[in-house]
């Protein structure tokens, strides 16, 4: 005959897991998270890539407009990671760099440097000159056609001026260079 204390000894021994079992839960949550992992460093990979993009994207836009609404000149001039934003001064010629004062007629009105604002976003240039310059006219016509690509290690992008209408277009997951 069965006792209460028999039929609790015997619950009680087979109700719970295994240490196998509890070693194979972990092992299968292990590599879970490795793989989201991985893929969260591509996701944050591509969400730095557009926000560079759309930053660039975004200051070429208010470049183009200053020209139409100031009628005159405006750039955006790129040294590495470091681009501003600036006006042609009263001279009619454009002086190399961002630096602001002593003989420099340009006016600055922005700079932005995308290394900091997007570890890891690299941006290369088209055609390649030193200084890089972006020059809207008061037609709203570029002086000639770019090409910026933005990449990191995981995904790139490119923005495209057109020369004669002055088009600004956002090209996502292209290839980097």
């Amino acid at each position: 005959m069965r006792t209460i204390e028999d039929s609790l000894l015997k619950i009680k021994s087979s109700s719970g897991f295994t240490l196998v079992e509890l070693l194979v839960v972990i092992a299968i949550l292990s590599v879970l998270l490795a793989l989201s992992t991985l893929n969260y460093q591509s996701i944050i990979g591509n969400f730095r890539v557009n926000g560079a993009s759309r930053q660039f994207l975004s200051d070429l836009g208010m470049v183009k407009i200053s020209a139409i609404k100031n009628n005159r000149p405006w750039a955006m001039e790129v040294a590495g990671s470091v681009y501003c934003i600036k006006n042609q001064g009263p001279d009619g010629n454009w002086q190399d760099g961002c630096a602001t004062g002593g003989a420099v007629d340009d006016q600055i009105i922005k700079t932005v440097d995308i290394g900091r604002g997007f570890p890891g976003v690299k941006a290369t240039y088209e055609p390649v000159s030193s200084p890089f310059r972006v020059i809207f006219k008061s037609d709203a016509a570029s002086d000639a056609t770019y090409t910026i690509t933005i990449c990191n290690s995981s995904s790139g992008s490119k923005v495209l001026v057109n020369q004669y209408s002055g088009s600004i277009k956002l090209l996502k997951d292209s290839p980097c260079p």
